[in-house]
Order: structure tokens, then C-alpha cells, then sequence
């Protein structure tokens, strides 16, 4: 939507794939914008999710930006209306989370996460992250 003075801070279709530095792919779908549409430091992935999937992200990582992993219920009239079991282990000794409400983690830089693991999932659900960086990155 740039046909407009302003067009170009409106991004309206998702852009696909996103790769680490070291060339693996991360995404395969699902980001809705990157630093080169957004004009910021700053990458936004989606994904719904509609069934149980134990090992989403098997290994503990960290990086060197700030992550918000959202966690909302996929019923637009009402994201609270929430019905799944997420495990989320955090920091070096593996302190487990269990998610079973609509949640926003903040993820500081440096700060070891995961494993992540849907354990259960009676309705869909939203996953959406918030990468405060321009390419994506672990450590």
C-alpha cells in the first residue's frame, strides 16, 4: 500500500520465510512482517495451532534481543477464551512454566528458553512472537 504519502507504514500480506544467520530456516511460514517492511529492528511470526505438538522447539536457547511469545486464545470476539496446556521452561535451570490462560512472556536478551511443548489442545490457539531485531538469531 504505498500508492499513498503514508501507504508505506501499512504492511497488509504476510511475507513467508525467515532464516538465521547461519542460513537454517527458522520460519516457513507465518511472518507477518520483517525489518525491511516494518523500517524497525524488529521480525513478528504467527502461527495457529489446532492440535498437540510435544517437541515445537526441542533445545534450551537464548539471544542477544528481547522476544514476547504470545499465547491467546484464537476467538477474535474474545482472546481469553482459552483451552490448551503449554510447557515453557525458562532460564538455565529449566524452571517450568505451564500455560493454560492467554499469556505474553516477556523474554529479556540472554535469558535461556525452552524446551516449548503444546502438551494439550482442545481449542485452536494463537502463537505469535515479537522479535525486537532485525534477522533472527540464536545463541
Amino acid at each position: 500500500m504505498t500508492e499513498t504519502k503514508y501507504g508505506k507504514y501499512f504492511v497488509t500480506e504476510p511475507k513467508g520465510q525467515v532464516r538465521a544467520d547461519d542460513g537454517k530456516l527458522v520460519f516457513d511460514k507465518g511472518i507477518l512482517a520483517r525489518k525491511e517492511e516494518l523500517g524497525a529492528e524488529c521480525v513478528i511470526a504467527y502461527q495457529a495451532f489446532t492440535k498437540p505438538w510435544y517437541n515445537y522447539v526441542k533445545k534450551p536457547h537464548k539471544h542477544d534481543f528481547h522476544q514476547l511469545i504470545c499465547f491467546l486464545g484464537s476467538n477474535p470476539l474474545d482472546l481469553y477464551e482459552f483451552d490448551a496446556e503449554i510447557e515453557l521452561y525458562i532460564g538455565e535451570e529449566q524452571e517450568k512454566h505451564t500455560i493454560t490462560r492467554s499469556t505474553i512472556v516477556s523474554i529479556p536478551p540472554f535469558l535461556e528458553h525452552c524446551p516449548l511443548h503444546f502438551v494439550k489442545v482442545d481449542k485452536p490457539f494463537i502463537f505469535l512472537e515479537v522479535m525486537f531485531v532485525g534477522k533472527y538469531s540464536r545463541i
